[in-house]
This record gives structure tokens, C-alpha cells and sequence, in this order.
């Protein structure tokens, strides 16, 4: 239904408070030879009378000839208006990118020459594409800034009319209203009768968009009186019509017609064709709610003769459009193609994007209708393409949605589902932008059979909690409605698998090239056979895109492993990206492990950019951790043995997505989110055939990357950082003495009380041994930035908590690190220099539980460096006084990262020809006799075990 939103009269110049700006026309003061200046002039304000007949591809070419003339002679003043001009012009055409660009020239060069006026226009054509793309805070600050100039009055009331404009396309009624009451004494204080007039339309206008009939029904009428006093003939037929649209939204379908025609009556007196063909259109719209189609068509087909009669194309396409609708309600589908066809070939002759989006949605649905699902999903994914292409986040909803039902037709429920979830998702962020209630409730109830279908979907499949997430959804907003605030966790969304997702993002680039490809096969260009090859390729790969998913579902559904079925891609896209964007270069990696296979799903720039599914089993994973691990932590094992071991879970958790990795010489850094006994594995010691991973990469593991904060980096140099280390050296119970922690201890930390020591790293505090207790170490916290602990650990599987071992015989379990949280909050990095303090038990699901370096992380600490398995205290010594020494090397200029010291720090290890005796090791149980024998610190057995969890900056 076209609503007549009022201009506002000042002075007798036209200026809306509601649309864009019209394009200006370029004076030109005296008649002189035709020279190139004059010849732009000429053109420009040639396509502004084609624009105003809907000549848009004529008027294009009219302004770009008159732009590329002005700017030929160098005039910058001239170029603002068709800068302006061609803005609004791409606007028109859904186009919005290149609206933007030339709205924004437009602005610059009226800044630069101090041009108010065209400063206004421009600002105020910025504002209407970002109103356009739904981006409404954008459009308010434009606008805002328009108001803010220096403007003269008529000016000013401009301003504020685009204001209350936009809060009407927000949904914010009772906003426009505001706005529109500023306005509404300022031309009234001018006498300006008439745009009191105009003022008091838009007015009636939003209060019937809040469904106060009755209000907006005595607004329209002191519009209809003001306008019939003064015999503005134009003006009470607006006022008709827009009173005839509030009787429609009554039900009042007599009336309506009644009114429409009293106001197709003027139309005619006056010769206005354009609002005859409106009006016309109005009542079509009338008589088909009325149910008397054939006469709907009959004033469709009117509109479409005047159309064509005044060359504007793009009322003929609308025409075109509403016809082709008119028939598809009789059932008379090959008429509807036939209009709907013509509608489609003008609205791709003029680039006009909304009005192609119409069409191809409306044949989607008459071949829906005629029992064609795969011609109808076709139109519809090209609606989506287009909606991708104009930025317009209602037609993706609808195209998504239709995509759902054609697929539902065509016996896809799992690409039925996947759809619809994607259009839940796009309609759950516009639901988001909408404040007012009532338009709320509008909106859901308009959305309502999608959500509900897509539930009945996943329960026929025997999706259960996915059915119950799309329903929470909708009984969210229900409640919304019915206590007029948030209800609860207003932040629910529904969860699109990785598979859906990717069979989705695989469909969407399909249909996006196959509308390039299009384009070619219409001008046969050089490379379409290059083209249509590449579309094979796409199509193929999105035919196994819909192969996996279906048989993941199956999968899934016949195992009955519903409990892992929910992931939350969209999460570990954001999440990730925060990640990504501190340590530019590193990518994110989820490993998953499934009953009978293997994913692997991985980030860089805070996106999935890659997934594979690996048909490894969980048992399979799980024995080959465990034998690897066997050798690792056994110091005499063979070397190549390890590798061999290595090289198989290099093979699945590194090379498939290694080309990628290679290709990008950027990346250095690895982050893993390890899933189950994937926990278990010294990530740094795979072995790709030639190098360890750590040789290649930092590595780096986290709890989950919503867990993860990396706002703070590691502290820079020595300068005003402290280290807090304790340690246990001496034998306690069944715990062996670790004779090198003192010495650890000391070349780490230089104590500040003690003017004597200076061979420590950073300056500190030591507690060792009886000095190690709770209470000291919990008031020793403060000003602390690291917290080094050197002692023994262990997760008991006999019992609840995993603990350390303090000085005094007294163990730290996880309650008692809970209670230091508050006590932790400047430490920015705990070293567990000890045995197994990076593991956890079993559960009762067998999943791997995190160990005693979760208890820190969620104490607020921003990440943690445990070890995996029993360590030689002297090799641990090494290893812990070159990792500082490297982190102490960071500066400003060149930050060195926790997770790059320690790469340093293994990499020494690796190269070293270096030798160490075999006793010291931090273990539970009876004091190891010394041994004589020796190996190298290059078996991983010395420097695997210590892993870096949290953040690794």
C-alpha cells in the first residue's frame, strides 16, 4: 500500500521531511556559447527530468557525463549537486555502497568550499542510505549533524522532519511523533498553512503505524479540512489517500474505496498521472483484500497502461509485479509467470534491486505453488543473493525463510532446517533493533509460522533441544509482549551447526557467482566458459556441502548422541576473533572428537575459515594419545618412535588445514581448544616428518575462548614487575625432596629485602619450603604480577579435588584456590612448575575434566603454564630460568609473548647436544634412588610436558 507522506510547504519551495532530497538542478545565469561547462549543465539537469520519470539508467548516464565534465574543468562547486544527484539515484536503485561513495564525495567538496546548503544535502543523503540498510543510529547521526549546521529556518524544519522520518522507519513511532511536534509549531508560527498541512499527514500517518486509528483518522482529517479551505487540490488528494489506507488498516474496505475514489477523482481533474496511477494501485490493493481479485486486476492493468504512457519504468515494473500477483491468486499461474517474467527483465534493465527481489520472490512462490520446488528454490536463492548484494537483512529473512519451506516441499528436511535457522537468526538481530512493543508483536506474529515450522522440523527428526531453542525464541518475545519489558535471557539464539552453516555459506556463494555468471551468459563474454566450468566446480561442492550434512544428521540421530548434537559456531566465531585480533597472525583450533570421527574446525581474522570432518574414531584417538604419551613421558624411549607416533597425530590434527597454514607466511601462532583426551597431548611435540610443531609455531591451548581474556599482554621488561615464587624442596611424606627448586627459585627472582641478591631474573618474593603456607602466600599477593609455584601436584582420582603441596605438609585443593580469587586479581601469569598440574581426572561421561590450571583461570588469572606429566626437577630448571630470561626480553618496541618465550625456551631444548641424569623427577610416591644414566635434553620427555593455557600474549 503507497502512503502520500506529506511535503513540507516553506516559502514556497518543496522540501520532505520524509524522503530523500530531491537532485538539484544547476543554474545557469546567462545564455552563452555551448561551451563544456554549459554542456554539463545541460546534462545535469536533463537527468533530473529523467530521473523524475523513471528513467534511471538514461539519468545515469546523463550525470556521469555531466560529473566527468566538471571535473574536467576543474569546477568543484558544480560536482557537489551531481554527486549528490547520482547518490540519491543509486539509492533509489537499492545500490548502496556506491550511494555512500557518492554522497560521501559530495560531502567532502561542499566542506571544502564551506557550502552549507549542499553540506545539508549531503549529510541528509548519507542518512537515508543508512536508514535504507537498516543501520538506523547511522542515519540518526547524520541527520543530527544536518540539524546541527547553521541552517535557515526552512532548513531547520527539514531536518527535524528527516529525524521523525527515521524514527519512523526504526519503529520508534512515538519518537517520529516528537519530532514532528517541533516541527508542527514552527510552521504554524509562520502561517505556513500547508505545512502545517503536511505536518499534520505525517503525524496521522504515525499514529496509524501505532494502530491509533482514531487519532491518526482526526489528524488526516484537519489535514483533508486545511487543504480543501485553501483549494490545494494536490494536497487533499494526498489527504485522501492516506485516509483511505487508514480504513484498509481498519478492515473498512467500503470506505477506503469511497475515499480512494473521491481521491482518483482530483487526480484526473488535475492531470496528475503519476497519482492517478497510485491511487489506482491503492484501490487494486483494496478490492484484493476484498477478495474481488479480477477487479483488483482490472485497476492493476490501469496503472500499468499509465506507466507505460509517462515511460516510467519503474511503475511499470511494479504494475507488472501486482498483476502477476492478482493472477496468482486465481490459480492462473502461467499468466502470473508471464507478468512476473516482464516485472523481472525492467527490473534488471534498471539495476533496480528491490524491485528484482519482488519478482524472483514472487515466481519462487508460483512455482512453489505449481509443485516445481527445484525452479522455486532457484528464484529463491537468487532473492537471497540480492539481499546479500543490497544489504537489506528483512528480504534475507524472507528469502531464507521461502528457501526453508521450498526445501520442506522438495523433501530436504535438513536443508529445510538449516535455512530456517539461518532466517531465525537474521530476524532474531532485526528484533533486536526494534524498541517499540507494538511493532514487536507485529513483527513476531509476521515471523511466527517460519519459527514454529522450523520447530516442527527438528521434532519430526527427533531434535528435541534444538526444537525446544527455536521455541524458547518465540516464547521470549510472546512474554516480551505481554509484560512490555525483556523477559529474562533476551539474548537466546538458535544454534546453526558448523555443517549447516557451511552447506548455507556454500549455497549462498553458488547463487552470488550464478548471478555473475548470468550477467556473462546475456552479453556472451569472453569468459564464459571459464565461468560456467567454475559454477560446476561450486555446484559440486556444494552438493557435498548437502551430502555431509544429511549424513552427519543420520549419523547423529542414529547413534542417539543428542547430547553433543548443539555446538555454537557463531560463539567461537566471536569469541575467536578476539583472540585473533590481539596476535595478528594466529589461528584458532577446535579439535573434536566423536564417537566416529574426528573434526577439526579452525579460525584466523575471528572467522571460520575451514572444517574437516577426519573418519578417525574415538577409540582409535584415544589409544594412539595414549601410546604416544607412554613414550614421551618415558625418558629412555626412542626418539624415532615418538616422531612415528607424532607424525600420525600431526596427520590428524595439523594437515588438514596445513596447505592453509602454509600459504599464509603470516601465521605463527597456534591456539588449540583441545576436546577429550586430545587434552592429554603434548601439542608442541607433533612431528610433521622433519620438525615439531613447536619448531614451526608458538602453541598455545585454552579452557574455551569465551574463558579467555587477552585485554593485557605480559608485563614489558623487569621494571616494576614482581614475581612471587614458592616452592617445596624438602622430602614431605611420600613426596620426594626436589633439591633444584631453591636454585630455580633464585635465578628466577631477586628478592627486593635482600640488597645481597642480585642474580635473579625479576625482582620478587621467595617463599620456600616452611615459609610456604596458605596464609603467607594468600598476603604475599598483592602487587604481584607472576606467581611462579615449584612443588609437587596432583589430580587423586579417589578423590574430589586436585591439589598442590604446600611447605607446611598441607595441601592447596581447588576450594582453597577459589578462595584466593579476590587475592589474585593483579596476577597476570601462574607457572605450576610440577607434576601433572595441567590435567584432570575422568567424569562420570568420560570427558576429560580440566586440572588444577582452570581453578587459577577462573580466579580471574590470565593464563597459566602447567605441566602434563611428572618432570625432572632439573631439566625443569633449565627450562623455567630460559623462559623467564626470554620473557624478560620483551620490550615496547618488541614484545615478546608468554607463548613466544617458551617456543624460545623448547627450542633450546631441541637443539641442545646437552645431557642430564636421570633423578630428581617431581613424582608422587617413594624417593628415587640416583641413577647413573643420562639423555639428551632434545627427547621431549624434558621439554613436551610444560603447556601454556589461557592467554598467550
Amino acid at each position: 500500500m503507497q502512503r502520500f507522506l506529506s511535503t513540507l510547504i516553506v516559502i514556497g519551495a518543496l522540501i520532505s521531511p520524509v524522503a530523500l532530497p530531491m537532485p538539484q538542478a544547476v543554474a545557469q545565469e546567462t545564455i552563452e556559447p555551448i561551451t563544456d561547462e554549459s554542456r554539463a549543465i545541460q546534462l545535469h539537469n536533463q537527468g533530473l527530468e529523467q530521473f523524475n520519470r523513471g528513467q534511471y539508467q538514461e539519468a545515469y548516464v546523463s550525470w556521469q557525463m555531466a560529473l566527468e565534465l566538471f571535473q574536467a574543468s576543474g569546477n568543484r562547486e558544480n560536482q557537489v549537486n551531481t554527486l549528490n544527484s547520482l547518490g540519491i539515484l543509486f539509492r533509489t536503485l537499492g545500490q548502496a555502497e556506491p550511494a555512500l561513495d557518492h554522497h560521501q564525495q559530495s560531502l567532502d567538496i561542499a566542506r571544502e568550499f564551506h557550502n552549507i546548503p549542499a553540506e545539508s544535502r549531503a549529510l541528509t543523503g548519507l542518512g537515508q542510505v543508512y536508514d535504507m540498510l537498516g543501520q538506523y543510529p547511522q542515519a540518526i547521526d547524520h541527520y543530527e549533524q544536518a540539524l546541527a549546521l547553521n541552517l535557515e529556518p526552512q532548513a531547520h524544519i527539514f531536518a527535524l522532519g528527516n529525524l521523525g522520518s527515521t524514527y519512523m522507519n526504526l519503529g520508534q513511532y512515538q519518537r517520529a511523533i516528537e519530532y514532528y511536534e517541533q516541527v508542527l509549531p514552527l510552521v504554524r508560527a509562520s502561517d505556513n498553512r500547508l505545512g502545517e498541512s503536511s505536518v499534520l499527514g505525517n503525524l496521522g500517518i504515525a499514529y496509524d503505524n501505532l494502530g491509533q486509528y482514531q487519532r491518526s483518522l482526526s489528524l488526516l482529517e484537519q489535514q483533508l479540512a486545511i487543504t480543501q479551505e485553501l483549494g490545494y487540490r494536490a494536497g487533499e488528494s494526498r489527504s485522501l489517500g492516506n485516509l483511505g489506507n487508514v480504513y484498509i488498516d481498519l478492515g473498512q474496505y467500503q470506505q477506503a474505496i469511497d475515499l480512494l475514489e473521491q481521491q482518483l477523482a482530483i487526480t484526473r481533474e488535475l492531470g496528475d498521472r503519476p497519482g492517478e496511477r497510485r491511487t489506482l494501485g491503492n484501490l487494486g490493493n483494496a478490492y484484493s483484500r476484498l477478495n474481488q481479485i479480477e477487479v483488483a486486476i482490472g485497476f492493476y492493468g490501469q496503472t500499468l497502461a499509465i506507466a507505460r504512457e509517462l515511460g516510467n519504468r519503474v511503475d511499470e515494473g511494479r504494475s507488472l509485479g501486482n498483476l502477476g500477483y492478482g493472477y496468482s491468486r486465481l490459480g492462473r499461474w502461467h499468466q502470473a509467470i508471464d507478468f512476473l517474467e516482464q516485472q523481472l527483465v525492467i527490473a534488471r534493465e534498471l539495476g533496480d534491486l528491490p524491485g528484482e527481489s519482488r519478482a524472483l520472490g514472487n515466481l519462487g512462490h508460483v512455482y512453489g505453488r505449481l509443485g516445481q520446488s527445484q525452479k522455486a528454490i532457484e528464484y529463491f536463492g537468487q532473492t537471497l543473493a540480492i539481499s546479500g548484494e543490497s544489504g537489506d537483512r528483512h528480504e534475507a529473512g524472507l528469502a531464507l525463510s521461502n528457501l526453508g519451506y521450498a526445501f520442506q516441499a522438495d523433501d530436504q528436511p535438513e536443508l529445510a532446517i538449516a535455512f530456517f535457522k539461518e532466517a531465525v537468526t537474521v530476524r532474531e538481530n532485526i528484533r533486536q533493533d526494534i524498541a517499540d512493543q507494538a511493532l514487536l508483536q507485529s513483527y513476531t506474529d509476521t515471523v511466527a509460522d517460519s519459527y514454529r515450522t522450523l520447530a516442527g522440523l527438528l521434532l519430526e527428526q527427533g531434535r528435541v533441544l534444538e526444537a525446544q531453542e527455536v521455541l524458547e525464541l518465540l516464547k521470549v518475545e510472546e512474554l516480551t509482549e505481554y509484560t512490555d519489558e525483556r523477559a529474562g535471557d533476551s539474548d537466546a539464539k538458535v544454534t546453526l551447526l558448523p555443517k549447516e552453516k557451511e552447506m548455507v555459506e556454500q549455497y549462498s556463494s553458488l547463487v552470488e557467482f550464478g548471478k555473475q555468471l548470468q550477467d556473462c551468459e546475456a552479453t556472451k563474454c569472453e569468459k564464459l566458459g571459464d565461468l560456467r566450468s567454475q559454477r560446476d566446480d561450486q555446484f559440486r561442492q556444494y552438493r557435498e556441502a548437502v551430502n555431509s550434512l544429511k549424513t552427519f544428521i543420520g549419523d547423529r540421530l542414529a547413534e542417539g548422541d543428542k547430547s553433543n548434537l548443539l555446538l555454537d559456531p557463531e560463539n567461537f566465531a566471536t569469541t575467536a576473533k578476539d583472540i585473533i585480533d590481539q596476535q595478528p597472525g594466529t589461528v584458532v583450533i577446535y579439535p573434536l572428537v566423536l564417537k566416529d570421527k574426528l573434526w577439526l574446525l579452525w579460525a584466523a581474522d575471528g572467522r571460520v575459515i575451514g572444517r574437516r570432518e577426519l573418519p578417525v574414531s574415538r577409540q582409535e584417538v584415544g589409544q594412539t594419545v595414549v601410546q604416544f604419551r607412554t613414550l614421551v613421558e618415558n625418558r629412555n624411549s626412542d626418539i624415532e618412535e615418538i616422531q612415528r607416533l607424532g607424525q600420525q597425530l600431526y596427520d590428524w590434527l595439523i594437515a588438514p588445514f596445513e596447505t592453509e597454514l602454509a600459504s599464509n607466511q603470516d601465521i605463527k601462532h597456534l591456539v588449540f581448544s583441545p576436546d577429550r583426551v586430545i587434552r592429554y597431548l603434548p601439542l608442541a611435540a607433533l612431528y610433521d616428518g622433519e620438525q615439531y610443531l613447536i619448531e614451526k609455531y608458538t602453541v598455545g591451548t585454552i579452557l574455551s575462548a569465551a574463558l579467555t581474556d587477552v585485554t593485557d599482554r605480559s608485563p614489558v621488561g623487569t621494571d616494576g614487575v614482581s614475581v612471587l615464587g614458592v616452592g617445596v624442596s624438602q622430602q614431605i611424606g611420600n613426596f620426594n625432596a626436589l633439591p633444584n627448586v631453591p636454585i630455580e627459585l633464585d635465578a628466577i627472582i631477586r628478592e627486593e629485602d635482600n640488597p645481597n641478591d642480585t642474580k635473579g631474573i625479576y625482582p620478587g618474593q621467595q617463599l620456600l619450603d616452611d615459609d610456604f603456607t596458605f596464609e603467607t602466600l594468600r598476603d604475599s599477593l598483592g602487587g604481584q604480577q607472576i606467581l611462579h609455584m615449584a612443588t609437587h601436584g596432583e589430580w587423586v582420582a579417589s578423590e574430589d579435588d586436585p591439589y598442590l603441596l604446600m611447605g607446611d605438609g598441607q595441601r592447596l585443593p581447588t576450594p582453597k584456590i577459589d578462595d584466593l580469587s579476590s587475592y589474585l586479581e593483579d596476577v597476570h601469569l601462574v607457572v605450576l612448575s610440577a607434576c601433572q598440574t595441567a590435567l584432570g581426572g575422568d567424569d562420570k561421561d568420560e570427558i576429560e575434566v580440566v586440572g588444577l590450571s582452570y581453578w587459577f583461570l577462573k580466579s580471574q588469572v590470565d593464563a597459566v603454564m602447567a605441566s602434563l606429566w611428572n618432570v625432572n626437577d632439573s631439566s625443569t630448571n633449565v627450562l623455567m630460568q630460559n623462559f623467564y630470561t626470554n620473557l624478560a626480553q620483551s620490550t615496547t618496541a618488541n614484545p615478546v609473548t608468554k607463548a613466544e618465550a617458551l617456543q624460545t625456551a623448547q627450542i633450546a631444548f631441541i637443539q641442545s647436544t646437552d645431557s642430564i641424569t636421570t633423578s630428581g623427577d617431581r613424582i608422587i610416591g617413594q624417593r628415587e634412588t640416583e641413577g647413573n644414566g643420562s639423555t639428551l635434553f632434545a627427547h621431549p620427555y624434558y621439554w613436551a610436558p610444560m603447556t601454556l593455557i589461557g592467554n598467550t600474549l
